[in-house]
């Protein structure tokens, strides 16, 4: 306690001296090493006891430092009301501070997806519709906070989300007279949702042969007219529209009841891919991390009618799912065919029922309905490719071919079994090959050569 007293009634003569021009010889020093692309942050203290931390950061911006780096959202409040205007980084945005982040234009690091989905829905409540500035932290090898090396790719999948509001020009026009369409949705892909004809087709997830014949011919009879299809990515008859779609060099959107951070169901993830790559889309009204919850469908089944000009149903029982999606085709006052079916099949009671209550037009063939939604082909169709004769195939395509070349038709669990290969890579290799025209896919996920 002695020694205690003792040292508090020292005074501390140390002086700091904060050297200006140290410090702009540093920056400079530090660009001529640099590529001029490569930016420079300067991180600085608004509460730095004494030292001047706004004298600072105006010497650093009449100096045009790219960035200005703070640890907390106050202190970089505190700056813009002092009259800083550089672009200034905030290391620890705290949640509570997402308000003020934006209200004073401040830029947040974002160091994991919480995070990042935190900020979103924040920018999302508060109105903001352009795009806003972010800084993403990654995990170099020091055990920090940050985005690890196996987290990119889903990183860059996020990125890829647009949110389309009420008020966006990309925003699906025809939502907009339905009574209760959506205020924002969020969609991944390039597909124009404005687009000057577009079809859904919808069904049931225990389509039998006759309905896969159907819909794959008339999603290839569309092809002259570039038509815009559009379905649920669920089992069944939408899998079926989404691939005949692609493999006819159709441009097809998946309207989902899920957020965008996952594919439902998993085995239709590949298909997904292929159909954003092949110039189509995702699209929904939840947010990412929203689970795929059965009251979700009937939300989703109203965007799948609400965007389209008219609704094809391919099979359904009198209380599937697609039945949901007619009704409220038929409320938005928009087109609705069905393909009728024997009065026995219980898969085509719907659509019977449909059509015998004048609720659905029959269709039996696209001519039919393109005449009667007055898209009459002006040029003839163009030819269908010649199968080639010699297909490039990868090494776990070639194995798949040759188990289906010992057998008429194959499930999927035998070829899981019999090739020796992940269910995954079976799945991205009967996907592929069902695309390039080598195999077919049967109800009861079995699989057939062509």
């Amino acid at each position: 306690d002695r020694l205690k007293t003792y040292l508090e009634l020292q005074k501390h003569e140390t002086v700091l001296e904060v050297n200006l021009n140290a410090i702009l010889n540093n920056i400079n020093i530090h660009r001529t090493l640099l590529k001029p692309e490569t930016k420079i942050m300067a991180m600085v203290k608004a509460f730095s006891y004494g030292l001047g931390g706004y004298e600072i950061a105006e010497f650093l911006q009449h100096h045009h430092i790219d960035y200005l780096g703070v640890a907390y959202a106050d202190e970089g409040v505190d700056l813009r009301k002092n009259g800083i205007s550089t672009p200034i980084m905030v290391m620890n945005p705290e949640q509570h501070s997402y308000n003020i982040i934006i209200d004073y234009n401040l830029e947040p690091e974002i160091y994991s997806f919480r995070v990042l989905d935190l900020f979103h829905e924040q920018l999302i409540q508060k109105g903001i519709q352009q795009k806003y500035p972010i800084h993403i932290k990654l995990e170099t090898g020091m055990h920090r906070l940050g985005f690890k090396e196996e987290d990119l790719d889903l990183l860059l999948e996020k990125f890829n989300i647009n949110p389309l509001f009420l008020t966006d020009a990309a925003y699906p026009k025809r939502l907009l007279h339905c009574y209760d369409s959506p205020t924002l949705l969020f969609y991944k892909g390039t597909a124009d949702l404005n687009t000057s004809k577009i079809v859904a087709i919808v069904g049931t997830r225990s389509n039998t042969d006759y309905g896969k014949q159907f819909t794959e011919k008339f999603v290839a009879d569309l092809t002259a007219q570039n038509v815009l299809i559009v379905s649920g990515l669920a089992y069944g008859i939408d899998a079926i529209a989404h691939k005949a779609a692609v493999k006819n060099d159709l441009r097809t959107v998946g309207v989902v009841g899920h957020g965008l951070d996952k594919v439902y169901p998993a085995e239709n993830a590949n298909l997904a891919k292929e159909m954003i790559k092949e110039g189509g889309g995702l699209l929904t009204e939840f947010f990412s991390g929203t689970k795929p919850d059965k009251h979700n469908f009937p939300l989703r089944n109203r965007v799948v009618a609400g965007i389209s000009d008219a609704t094809i149903v391919v099979e359904t029982d009198v209380k599937g799912g697609s039945m949901i999606t007619a009704k409220l085709a038929d409320a938005y006052n928009r087109d609705v065919f069905a393909l009728p079916g024997r009065v026995s099949d219980k898969v085509s009671a719907g659509c019977n029922h449909l059509i015998k209550n004048n609720k659905a037009i029959l269709v039996t063939d696209a001519a039919q309905f393109l005449e009667t939604m007055g898209w009459q082909e002006i040029s003839k169709p163009k030819g269908r490719k010649q199968k080639e004769l010699f297909i490039e195939m990868t090494a776990d395509e070639k194995v798949i071919v040759s188990i289906l070349q010992q057998k008429e038709t194959i499930p999927i669990d035998e070829l899981n079994l019999k090739s020796g290969l992940t269910s995954s890579a079976v799945a991205a290799a009967t996907l592929s090959l069902e695309l390039q025209g080598v195999i077919s896919s049967l109800p009861g996920k079995m699989y057939k050569l062509l």
